[in-house]
């Protein structure tokens, strides 16, 4: 009887250990975002870039060049949508709370100083803002959106040439 309570515990233990390894960041700390498993095919790609790209403000890749609290500026270095600009300043969704504090939401795409980014930006011109919930990325992981990025501007400068 007392092995098969031990038993029963190590399983139990073993479960919630396997739970804990497998839950996901952004669901375990209150970002809940519709994104697809990291694991998609070309079809899946295709489709998804071609909708952010089309609901995104701008879309471009970027060094971080600056980053405070409540900015980050990024020099441009290759760009697929909105205007050619030299640098683009977005907002990091911080705010200010009540005397010294920040509020940061789950969601807000947290830079890094120094790191390069494929950024899907949305907003105004003076507010653009990413988060989590898009397919921003840094730029060692984007390399199949930049691929089907550049595909359709392919695609469209053919079809502009016509």
């Amino acid at each position: 009887m007392l092995k098969v309570e031990l038993l029963m515990k190590k399983s139990i233990l073993l479960i919630f250990a396997a739970a804990l390894l497998f839950s996901t960041y952004d669901v375990a700390s209150g970002c809940v975002c519709d994104l697809p498993l990291k694991k998609q095919t070309v079809g899946q790609v295709r489709k998804a870039v071609a909708a952010e790209l089309n609901k995104a403000t701008i879309v471009f890749v970027g060094q971080v060049v600056q980053l405070d609290n409540f900015k980050v500026t990024l020099k441009v270095k290759q760009m697929w949508k909105g205007s050619a600009a030299d640098e683009i300043t977005m907002i990091t969704g911080a705010v200010k709370g009540t005397g010294d504090t920040l509020i940061f939401s789950d969601c807000d795409y947290r830079f890094i100083s120094g790191e390069t980014y494929l950024s899907y930006a949305f907003g105004s011109a003076n507010n653009l803002i990413t988060g989590k919930c898009s397919r921003t990325t840094t730029i060692e992981y984007a390399a199949r959106d930049l691929a089907e990025l550049d595909r359709i501007k392919r695609r469209e400068s053919k079809r502009h040439k016509i």
